[in-house]
């Protein structure tokens, strides 16, 4: 007798399910220092390009996925319409950390998990400088993904307090392209 196809199917797909379930879920601790340590090794500045994306996708929620590609389409453009000579409006310097040139070391220290939400303390160095931003992660599809970074200094770069902030507001052209300078908290 011929087992029907779709009991095989069937019985495949509850087979994958259950494997699923049963794989650890990474807590936001993980993901954080997960995140922080690509950050670190890229050594991104402005917005990512198309490698150091790679190494961040994994980490980013879709929401977040889709602003920093919007951000890049809309300064390409502005790029593209820049007379010869001007600069155009860009954002630089490191967006997942308060100071602009972006940290050299991390240590993610507490969380707190509020329902579909995680904050992460990421204690955060560069040469004498040491400052702690939150990294704001959702829980997504089933794993925990970044959706934001609070930055934690005085004066975060750009003016705006969190990552999305400065990748979904318009910005003057002044504004994009001053840096932070090194401070100490």
């Amino acid at each position: 007798m011929k087992t029907p196809s779709y009991l095989i199917i069937g019985l495949l797909i509850i087979s994958m399910a259950q494997e699923a379930q049963a794989a650890p879920r990474k807590s936001p601790r993980v993901v954080a220092s997960e995140f922080y340590a690509s950050v670190v090794r890229e050594d991104i500045s402005g917005l990512p390009d198309e490698q150091e994306m790679r190494a961040l996708r994994p980490y980013l929620s879709l929401s977040l996925r889709s602003l920093l590609r919007r951000a890049l389409k809309t300064e390409a453009e502005a790029i593209r319409r820049t007379p010869a000579g001007d600069k155009p409006p860009i954002l630089e310097g490191c967006l997942f950390s308060c100071l602009y040139e972006g940290p050299e070391k991390f240590r993610v220290s507490r969380q707190r998990v509020s329902g579909q939400y995680a904050y992460v303390k990421v204690e955060q160095r560069a040469g004498p400088d040491e400052w702690t931003d939150t990294l704001i992660l959702v829980m997504e599809r089933g794993r925990w993904l970044v959706w934001d970074v609070r930055l934690g200094c005085s004066r975060p770069h750009m003016g705006e307090p969190t990552l999305r902030g400065m990748i979904a507001i318009p910005k003057p052209a002044a504004r994009l392209n001053k840096g932070m300078q090194r401070t100490r908290n």
